[in-house]
């Protein structure tokens, strides 16, 4: 089976930048960015596709002549759904730094789970990127800048 991952879906080049992914629900599922559409920040949605013929790779929805793209959700809606799409952050830290780091405090993220409304969890993985942090306080504002959110429902899962 084949997709394409949201994360590649820079289409048109001119628009869009700062592509930060916050939910993908992989193949054949559907995807939620943060991104700046022509400068502005933005709120983007795609369905990722997928094909069970390797014959006809699945590009998603929308696409332009065949290149896919990101529907641009206008702002008052593309709040509201980050806000219901992501109600609690758990962030798990890497327990096995170097001992050169673990001496120093420095503090990493090892996995990032994203809960809905429902309680749904997805997995973020744009935000195990091997930062290093020298506190929670300093992580936790790191995340919420980030995915664009408050740092209240930002949890340190020990």
């Amino acid at each position: 089976m084949h997709y394409i991952q949201p994360e590649l879906v820079i289409s048109p080049k001119g628009m869009v930048s700062d592509l930060n992914i916050l939910i993908n629900t992989g193949e054949e599922g559907w995807a939620l960015a943060r991104l700046k559409w022509d400068g502005d920040p933005s709120i983007a949605i795609r369905w990722n596709g997928g094909s069970k013929d390797n014959r006809f790779p699945g590009i998603g929805n929308p696409q332009s002549r065949g290149v896919p793209t990101w529907f641009i959700l206008p702002s008052e809606i593309g709040e509201v759904i980050v806000e219901k799409m992501i109600v609690h952050v758990k962030i798990y830290l890497e327990k096995d730094l170097p001992e050169t780091l673990a001496l120093t405090g420095i503090l990493r993220i090892e996995q990032a789970t994203l809960v809905d409304c429902n309680d749904k969890e997805y997995d973020n993985q744009s935000l195990v990127d091997n930062t290093e942090f020298r506190s929670e306080k300093q992580l936790t504002s790191y995340v919420a800048k980030k995915l664009g959110i408050s740092p209240s429902i930002v949890e340190i899962v020990e």
